[in-house]
């Protein structure tokens, strides 16, 4: 009892007076005030009064409600020297601060007892809650964030894509940016960086990466052959267009008297009455000093100046032709017509045509059986001659490499349809025997005359004894077909 006194009177007063409770004159009673006993020798009236105020009147171990009320928070019920949670080891702890494991400890920021004790934050602790990571302005999650945001300056998740926003976590930006250092900037137009891929707006091309404007006099071409109204692109950048000895306009236009030649605007040439192009060239026109003229002099075209024609014709209807024409032997009339049923062969009338061995008829034509061969009609069709039409032969042959040959017989190809004569199968393209005795067997495995197609596909003889079963493994009458698809005895 006189243990837990002192605790108290040391928690009370101090420690310097405690030996007043070794004095043997404390033993007995003490009065209200103390005055028979004080502390120091001496009655201190104010000491006394405190201790009224705490401690019972008789000092008999029970302590007074107010002294009850300390003792009850910070010590045990019967002050036997055991401390209460306070004082049981442990350090006191100022708020916010909390004692864990020995230590006082934050809860509001402290990762490992964040909130309460124990409670372990892998990222950290934010005003007594465990924080997250990789959301919009939380921390980076080792340096990734969530999709839509990058992990940027004090690794702090942000938005990213976005023209002014970072770029995000594969150095991509959304439609219209591209990554400049760390940063989405717009691009595309003129004077602003090239888009990824080297894409620039319509109006702008990419050069050294950067978009340039283009399309405009004296600009590059815009994808490589546009420009603007009235210009051209001429070797990959825009110029006048139009005038003499400049690149032709759009559509191969040039100003009035002037033509497109050869994707340049010049003086017009090689038609009719216009001046031949250079070479003497003109467009199926003939160059006469200079000027394409129409052909003029040869047979069937229009007499030169002066009705004249080459040696051997005569200025017929302004025509040149032949002096006697039309007639079989005779040179063909101007307008190539020939009289008495005979045909203009190039130059000559000639009497017949299409038949064998006559000149073809006009457009390469020839009698039924006939083919024309370098203007002259030959037979087709049988075998040794050319296959009709390119394809065609007669009945018995077939068309091999644009040559008829004998078909359908044994040894020969097969003819269309794969068709044999008679007692012949075709056989990789070719006419053979099949499906009797010995031989091969037919198309489909079948034989002729009941025999059956053994596993060599050769047609053997069945139904007797020690030969094949039959189709539908028959034998004669008094054999079986035996496991081994042989006929065999009932006995």
């Amino acid at each position: 009892m006189r243990t837990g006194l002192a605790i108290a009177m040391c928690l009370l007063f101090g420690c310097d007076n405690l030996s007043v409770l070794g004095d043997p004159r404390t033993d007995g009673a003490v009065d209200a005030d103390l005055d028979a006993m004080p502390f120091d020798g001496g009655t201190d009236a104010a000491r006394d009064a405190m201790v009224d105020a705490d401690l019972d009147a008789d000092l008999d171990g029970g302590l007074d409600a107010n002294m009850d009320a300390d003792l009850d928070a910070d010590l045990d019920a019967d002050l036997d020297g055991g401390m209460d949670a306070n004082f049981d080891g442990g350090p006191m702890c100022a708020d916010p601060f909390i004692e864990c494991d020995g230590a006082c400890v934050d809860p509001r920021i402290d990762p490992g007892n964040c909130g309460t004790c124990g409670m372990v934050c892998a990222i950290g602790c934010d005003d007594r809650v465990c924080a997250t990571c990789g959301g919009d302005t939380e921390m980076c999650c080792g340096g990734s964030c969530f999709a839509g945001l990058a992990c940027g300056a004090g690794m702090t998740c942000a938005a990213c894509g976005g023209v002014g926003e970072l770029c995000c976590a594969d150095g991509s930006c959304d439609t219209g940016a591209a990554c400049a250092g760390g940063t989405c900037a717009a691009c595309g137009a003129p004077g602003q960086p090239c888009c990824p891929g080297d894409f620039c707006d319509a109006d702008a091309v990419c050069n050294g990466g950067t978009c340039e404007a283009c399309g405009a006099l004296g600009d590059a071409c815009c994808g490589g052959d546009r420009c603007d109204a009235s210009l051209a692109c001429d070797a990959g950048t825009c110029s006048d267009c139009g005038a003499m000895d400049e690149a032709c306009c759009p559509g191969d236009l040039c100003e009035s008297g002037l033509s497109c030649e050869g994707g340049s605007c010049t003086t017009p040439c090689g038609e009719l009455g216009e001046a031949c192009c250079p070479g003497d060239v003109c467009n199926g026109l003939m160059c006469d000093g200079g000027i394409c003229t129409t052909p003029c002099g040869g047979f069937g075209q229009a007499c030169c100046a002066g009705d004249a024609c080459e040696a051997g014709l005569l200025c017929t209807g302004l025509v040149c032709a032949g002096v006697a024409c039309g007639d079989p032997g005779e040179p063909c009339c101007a307008d190539r017509s020939c009289t008495g049923g005979a045909t203009c062969t190039g130059v000559i009338c000639e009497t017949t045509c299409g038949a064998p061995g006559d000149p073809c008829c006009a457009g390469d034509r020839c009698d039924v059986g006939s083919t024309c061969n370098a203007g002259t009609c030959d037979a087709c069709g049988e075998p040794g001659q050319a296959c009709c039409g390119g394809v065609l032969c007669t009945a018995g042959s077939t068309c091999d490499a644009g040559t008829c040959s004998a078909c359908g017989s044994e040894g020969n190809s097969c003819c269309a349809l794969d068709l044999c004569d008679t007692g012949l199968s075709c056989i990789a393209g070719s006419c053979e025997r099949c499906g009797s005795a010995d031989q091969t067997c037919c198309p489909g495995s079948t034989c002729r005359d009941g025999r059956v197609c053994d596993d060599g596909d050769i047609c053997r003889a069945c139904g007797d004894l020690d030969e094949l079963c039959c189709a539908g493994d028959s034998c004669r009458l008094g054999l079986r077909c035996g496991a081994g698809g042989t006929c065999e005895s009932l006995i």
